[in-house]
């Protein structure tokens, strides 16, 4: 069976309950200093319509991504022509990685959409735009902030950018670039100023999110295979950074691999270099190249992730777009040498993109079915399926209940407490403070915490008994452990340490 994500992730349950909370009028319990508040927004307006909060998301998704193909098509147009964008427009429809997310509820469907229209109007600014192209411009990563804090810098990188045209376009002048540079931080600090302002009084500092300083410098060590981020210091010596950003270089550049395989990339340097750049060209592809090599750098520092690459899609599929043109351009210009091949050219020339195009498409099918069909997501199917049965089980209307993740809560129409890496005792005494009715264990996270003994479920767990199992595929275990309140039962077995 296809599946398209029919399980919401962890990520997407805090989304839909910031939406719950922002629709009923609790602004405390609906803004936080880790989720930025546009993609929560947008799920309340269009659960104004569905009145499912979890479909309305996955609305959100699938529209900002069929919207997608418009801004594409117009920055492809603008750097090379209408074939071209044509071309582009037409890889971005169909690649998998941007499919997959248009369907998921997650930020990255409308993340990119919004980043792709904020390279467009960023360059129409760069481009002779007047004032109210710059701020437009800041407006649009203004929006890019409120779906994902780090995109706020890109605001610098649009300032040097903005430095650089002074510097190399004589006819643009120093009131000029003054000008449009407090344009374009208007633009910015219209829409980001209240959720800063925000999260100064919640945390106390000036800071574009609450989460920045906890993942950064976490790259290399979940690249080394880390299970989870550990309490690192915001800078560590040189050495240990040094090492930390190679290795998240190299889990970067497997992550790339994946969505923009190697003979892309030579279609990329066919597309770039096969003709000499006229006057001006090197300046737009410097602009492109700036966007993708400011994300790369900055990921490759706090958690590379492959949701963190997919935006640059729209953005390296112009470039490849561009190579596929050229390279058909060259296979009509061999083929005209050839006498006997030269009747047959016009239609050759018709068929050669769109089956280069099908060809590279078909290159990304393993990428597609897994991402369709792969096991990746049994874990929290599996955790699904525990929440809708603890919800016709449990007597009471909201259950409490103890997990890694909070699928199960969220599926449970529970409360979620946070399963943290503790002893046995310390997790069944903390249960029974705060009220647990229900302990989930899941067989990826447990196997790797000193609590894995819970996984066998033939022993005997003091204060915990197994009420019921789930398994989507091996290595996906759901244990439920019901927690019993009588305290009498408490102790540590031997082997459970």
């Amino acid at each position: 069976m296809w599946r398209v994500e029919g399980v919401i992730s962890p990520d997407g349950v805090v989304y839909v309950t910031l939406t719950r909370n922002l629709m009923a009028g609790n602004l405390r319990e609906g803004l936080s200093i880790y989720s930025s508040p546009l993609y929560p927004l947008l799920i309340g307006l269009a659960s104004l319509i569905f009145r499912d909060a979890e479909f309305a998301g996955r609305f959100v998704s699938v529209v900002a991504g069929g919207l997608l193909v418009i801004p594409s098509h117009k920055l492809i147009r603008n750097w090379y022509g209408e074939q071209v964008a044509l071309i582009g427009a037409g890889l971005v429809a169909l690649h998998p990685l941007l499919i997959y997310y248009s369907t998921t509820l997650l930020t990255e469907s409308t993340y990119t959409l919004i980043l792709t229209s904020a390279v467009l109007a960023g360059w129409r600014a760069l481009n002779g735009g007047r004032a109210r192209s710059h701020l437009l411009a800041g407006v649009a990563l203004g929006l890019c902030y409120l779906l994902k804090p780090e995109a706020a810098g890109f605001i610098l990188l649009l300032l040097i950018l903005l430095l650089g045209r002074k510097l190399f376009v004589k006819s643009c002048s120093l009131k000029e670039t003054a000008r449009d540079a407090l344009m374009l931080c208007a633009g910015f600090i219209l829409l980001a100023a209240p959720y800063i302002i925000y999260l100064r009084r919640e945390t106390g500092a000036w800071t574009i999110s609450g989460k920045i300083a906890e993942h950064m410098w976490q790259g290399g060590r979940l690249a080394a295979g880390d299970i989870a981020p550990v309490s690192m210091p915001l800078m560590p010596n040189m050495m240990t950074a040094l090492a930390q950003l190679t290795k998240a270089l190299r889990f970067e550049y497997e992550l790339f691999n994946l969505i923009f395989p190697p003979f892309f990339v030579l279609l990329v340097g066919v597309g770039l270099f096969r003709k000499r750049w006229p006057s001006g060209r090197a300046w737009r592809e410097l602009y492109l190249l700036s966007f993708i090599a400011a994300t790369l750098a900055g990921y490759a520092v706090t958690l590379p992730n492959i949701r963190f690459i997919a935006p640059l899609l729209p953005l390296l599929l112009c470039w490849l777009a561009k190579g596929i043109y050229e390279f058909a351009e060259w296979m009509i210009e061999t083929l005209n040498g050839f006498n006997g091949a030269r009747k047959f050219t016009p239609y050759l020339s018709k068929l050669i993109v769109p089956v280069v195009a099908a060809c590279l498409l078909a290159s990304l099918l393993p990428l597609f079915i897994y991402l369709l069909r792969g096991d990746k997501w049994d874990d929290y199917h599996g955790q699904k399926r525990a929440g809708v049965w603890i919800k016709e089980q449990a007597s009471s209307r909201a259950p409490v209940i103890m997990s890694t993740v909070p699928v199960t809560a969220f599926y449970a129409g529970g409360r979620h407490v946070q399963l943290f890496n503790e002893d046995y005792q310390a997790l069944v005494a903390r249960a029974r403070k705060e009220g647990v009715g229900y302990i989930i264990v899941n067989e990826r996270d447990f196997r790797y915490l000193p609590l894995r003994a819970l996984l066998d479920d033939e022993s005997f767990h003091p204060g915990l008994r197994v009420v019921q199992k789930f398994a989507e595929s091996p290595g996906h275990r759901i244990l439920v452990y019901a927690v019993d309140k009588d305290e009498a039962s408490g102790g540590l077995e031997d082997k459970v340490r």
